[in-house]
């Protein structure tokens, strides 16, 4: 029973392993008012949250427009959505659930090829 349970839960740890996508949101200090409403989890995955002030000069250089939402899989950038001049981002939790559903089915027709 327990070479059971042992095998189920290296199975699970190693399904969530290949799924590791994260989601962060970065906007300015100054620009608060135009904070994206997006909930604590979208599909599961949690939304960090960042102010562009608080990071390393280095990714400061690297956002060109607050507010900014990057998801991430696996270290590798997914999706970026990132306002205009407006500094708005017209976005919601479904479009961003949509984007994690289409790179799953990607990755699933590349296995399958």
């Amino acid at each position: 029973m327990k070479k059971i349970i042992t095998l189920i839960l290296i199975l699970f740890s190693t399904s969530a392993l290949t799924q590791d996508y994260k989601i962060l949101h970065i906007n300015a200090k100054w620009n608060k008012k135009n904070t994206v409403n997006l909930p604590n989890k979208i599909e599961g995955i949690t939304v960090d949250f960042a102010i562009l002030e608080d990071q390393t000069k280095s990714l400061q250089e690297k956002i060109q427009a607050v507010p900014v939402i990057i998801l991430y899989k696996e270290n590798r950038v997914v999706r970026k959505w990132s306002a205009g001049i407006s500094f708005k981002l017209d976005i919601n939790a479904k479009e961003i659930s949509e984007a994690i559903k289409e790179d799953k089915e990607k990755v699933y027709r590349r296995k399958t090829n």
